[in-house]
This record gives C-alpha cells, sequence and structure tokens, in this order.
C-alpha cells in the first residue's frame, strides 16, 4: 500500500494479489500481474480538523497572553499606587520632622499651600512675638506670593502636637 497526494487530494494506491499463487512466483516480478487501484481520499475535512485544532490552540494563546498582560498591568498598578503612597507617607515623615524647629514650621507653613492669599515667597525675617513651651506667635516677613509682589508680613499662631512638632493653629491678617 502507498499514499501519495496531490492538492486537496490523497490517493491510497493498493495492490490487489490474488490468493491461489505459489509463493515462489515473487522471485520473478515480471511474470506477476498486479492490479492496482486507486482509491481518492479527500483531505478536507483533515484539514478542517487541523484548523480548528489551531484555531483552538491560537484562542488558547490569546487567552494566556490577555491573561499575563493583566497580571503585568495590576503588578504595574499595584507598584505605582505603592511607590505614590510611600512618597506622600516619606514626605509627611520629612515634614513632621522638621516641624520640630519653629523656624523650618514658620517658613513651610507661611510659603507653602494651594492658596496663594496669605502666603510669602520666602520668608526674609522673623520675629517671635509670644512663646511658651506649646504655643508660639510669630510675626514673619517677606514678598507675597500674590501678585504684585509687595512686601508684607503676616502674624500666626503655632501649637505642639503630639510629637511635639509645630503645627500652624491660625493666620491673623492685618
Amino acid at each position: 500500500m502507498v499514499t501519495f497526494s496531490y492538492g486537496h487530494f490523497s490517493y491510497l494506491k493498493i495492490f490487489i494479489i490474488p490468493n491461489n499463487l505459489p509463493q515462489n512466483i515473487f522471485k520473478h516480478s515480471n511474470v506477476l500481474k498486479i492490479k492496482e487501484v486507486f482509491i481518492m481520499i479527500n483531505t478536507l475535512e483533515l484539514q478542517k480538523e487541523s484548523f480548528v485544532y489551531k484555531k483552538r490552540r491560537r484562542l488558547e494563546r490569546k487567552i494566556i497572553t490577555r491573561a499575563r498582560r493583566r497580571s503585568i498591568l495590576s503588578l504595574i498598578i499595584s507598584l505605582g499606587l505603592i511607590a505614590i503612597a510611600s512618597f506622600f507617607i516619606t514626605h509627611n515623615i520629612y515634614i513632621s520632622s522638621n516641624s520640630k524647629d519653629l523656624e523650618f514650621a514658620v517658613e513651610y507653613n507661611f510659603t507653602t499651600g494651594f492658596s496663594s492669599e496669605n502666603k510669602l515667597l520666602r520668608v526674609q525675617k522673623m520675629s517671635l512675638i509670644y512663646c511658651d513651651g506649646e504655643t508660639s506667635v510669630v510675626e514673619a516677613y517677606g514678598l507675597s506670593k500674590s501678585e504684585p509682589h509687595k512686601n508684607t508680613s503676616i502674624k500666626g499662631s503655632f501649637r505642639k502636637d503630639n510629637n511635639k512638632s509645630w503645627y500652624l493653629e491660625k493666620i491673623f491678617t492685618q
């Protein structure tokens, strides 16, 4: 039996040998007349099965790739959120630890913030008006943050918290 293919079709070549022939006849192949029968087999069904297999395989790869992308994206987002949270925590710890110094607390609280109203570009001069161990009143001079940048002074009341850091209680306007 021999198979060969041409295009979408495979051919099966079958040799039919009569049963009543003696065994020694196979020694002389030119004496034997063998009938050849060609049977045509349609391989389109086999190709459809292989196409379905390839399609299923492609779909499985696509699902696995999508799952990997999701896991990588969630890992990146998680790491990003952790980095942002650690930045804010570190920043707040830095401000809290440095605010134990009244001069830093005055400089930081009078120059930073969302509102530029009652803020200074830079504290040029500072004077302590009142101070006991827990509260203090400070007056700071400098250029105002809002335009036109005029010389201005701001008074503020500071109080110590549990960590012995100074925080701004209120600003007195003039």
